[in-house]
């Protein structure tokens, strides 16, 4: 039988149960009471030069302001979440991740350093851009190739010796601007198509980045004359990066007025799970012909007339949902119309998070 007096002993505090813990794991780790005020440091987070000698009076937006503003709830530091956080380190940018644990009479908050992770997904998001280049050299030889012959012969005509009239000069000019036009559209679609933006992911409304995707869209002749149906879910929420997110919602819709000759619908329908976030963006057109789905995402490729398109705005889309670990298809639709699924996590978590 136990003594009566260890039977009868106060039990641990919080700060006594998560002190070794804490001190085990190998993040910066800080402990709060209920009330929000800090009660230990670990190791890696006394490691950041953090003064700790008058932490027992000192709350946890005080101490840490930068962690506390992107929690919510009513009360953050209990609240069981996960939050995106960038600092600036002696004039360098740190990428973090706070992670909430709720515990008996108090928290533990974990922050993983994602700055080294983020790096990598930049080089290669833009190595594997960089990849896809090099296999569009070709296309963008013969892309280019043919507006810069019709250049070169307007030229030499207008250059010639003989006589020309003013209705051939005239011909000839408009000729030149229209090959110069294509040819400034193509460099400004594979610029857009080589980089990799830089912004981190913010949480963000699918339904907002639609709103502006279609409000650039409302801008473009086809726009105008084309109805935009939207179908909203408020819930459908994501970490993600604005704009590049409005740029795939942008070239959808230009992509179906296009095909739809600026004259029908286009109808956008938003849903989620706690999980992911899916779009369905459906128009009245011609459709998609079943041979041309497997292709319709390669660089350059397109079923529009000679110089109506560059062939890079389901490219762009098609890398920019991947960036977001997302996937995008198309459907044949036997009634007609094009038929295009977006399916995006809700969370980018990289491996090895807690």
């Amino acid at each position: 039988m136990k003594p009566a007096a260890v039977i009868g002993a106060p039990l641990p505090t919080l700060k006594e149960t998560l002190v070794p813990f804490a001190e085990a794991v190998p993040w910066p780790v800080i402990v709060v009471d209920e009330s929000g005020l800090v009660l230990h440091l670990n190791a890696p987070m006394r490691r950041r030069g953090i003064s700790t000698h008058d932490m027992p009076d000192r709350s946890f937006p005080e101490m840490f302001p930068e962690y506390a503003a992107v929690l919510f709830g009513e009360t953050p530091w209990l609240t069981p979440q996960d939050a995106a956080v960038t600092r600036t380190v002696r004039n360098t940018k740190v990428y973090e991740r706070v992670w909430v644990r709720r515990l008996p009479k108090g928290a533990c908050l974990i922050v993983t350093d994602e700055t080294r992770s983020r790096e990598l997904e930049i080089t290669h998001a833009q190595s594997a851009r960089l990849a896809s280049l090099g296999f569009m050299l070709a296309s963008v030889s013969h892309e280019i190739g043919n507006p810069l012959a019709a250049i070169h012969s307007m030229l030499q005509i207008l250059q010639s010796k003989q006589a020309v009239t003013p209705e051939t000069t005239q011909r000839g000019l408009a000729t030149m601007a229209v090959s110069v036009r294509r040819l400034i559209a193509i460099s400004r679609k594979l610029n857009i198509f080589s980089r990799v933006a830089a912004e981190a992911p913010v949480e963000l409304s699918i339904d907002t980045v639609i709103d502006e995707a279609a409000v650039v869209f409302g801008y473009d002749s086809l726009g105008e004359t084309v109805e935009l149906i939207h179908h909203r879910d408020p819930g459908a929420r994501l970490m993600g990066q604005a704009g590049e997110l409005q740029q795939v919602f942008y070239n959808l819709f230009l992509n179906a007025a296009q095909a739809m000759k600026g004259e029908g619908a286009i109808t956008v329908q938003v849903s989620h799970t706690d999980t992911a976030v899916m779009v369905s963006v459906r128009d009245t057109g011609p459709g998609i012909p079943a041979e041309h789905l497997q292709k319709i995402f390669e660089p350059f490729y397109t079923t529009k007339r000679k110089g109506g398109s560059t062939g890079l705005g389901l490219a762009i889309s098609h890398e920019i949902v991947q960036e977001h670990r997302g996937a995008i298809h198309a459907e044949h639709q036997a009634e007609g119309g094009a038929l295009f699924h977006i399916c995006l996590p809700t969370r980018l978590n990289p491996a090895g998070t807690p």
